[in-house]
């Protein structure tokens, strides 16, 4: 789900396939590791996939919004999408440690978010997402 996928840290610097080793290398310096973590994070559930796209167009739009762009935080943020991916309700989970930051974004992203494509009919809602400032 896109909540686990937000939340987990990077992969590490061995990249791997969950499949046995082989003799030599690849081009794209993968290893061969029985069990190991998916390249893209997560699970490999089905919606893993609309969950980055989500966090993607979420941190581009606020990156646009003069209210919100020149701010710093790290948050995990919850929303749930009407059935054409607007933004019907965003809750910070876990803020910044500022109330005015947190508040400022949280209003932000329900009132001017939109994801660029809609839903999977099925998707498990809320959706969670770790959102970093770029700045």
């Amino acid at each position: 789900l896109a909540e686990e996928i937000a939340d987990e840290p990077p992969p590490g610097a061995e990249l791997g396939l969950d499949a046995e080793g082989g003799a030599g290398s690849d081009a794209f310096g993968l290893i061969g590791k029985k069990g190991g973590r998916s390249l893209l994070g997560g699970d490999g559930s089905a919606f893993g996939w609309y969950g980055r796209i989500v966090q993607e167009d979420l941190q581009n739009q606020l990156q646009q919004l003069e209210e919100v762009r020149a701010l710093s935080y790290t948050v995990v943020v919850k929303i749930w999408l009407s059935p054409v991916g607007d933004v019907e309700t965003a809750m910070i989970e876990r803020g910044s440690g500022d109330p005015e930051v947190d508040g400022r974004l949280e209003r932000a992203i329900a009132r001017n978010v939109r994801i660029s494509s809609a839903p999977p009919q099925d998707m498990p809602q809320p959706i969670r997402l770790r959102v970093t400032s770029r700045i």
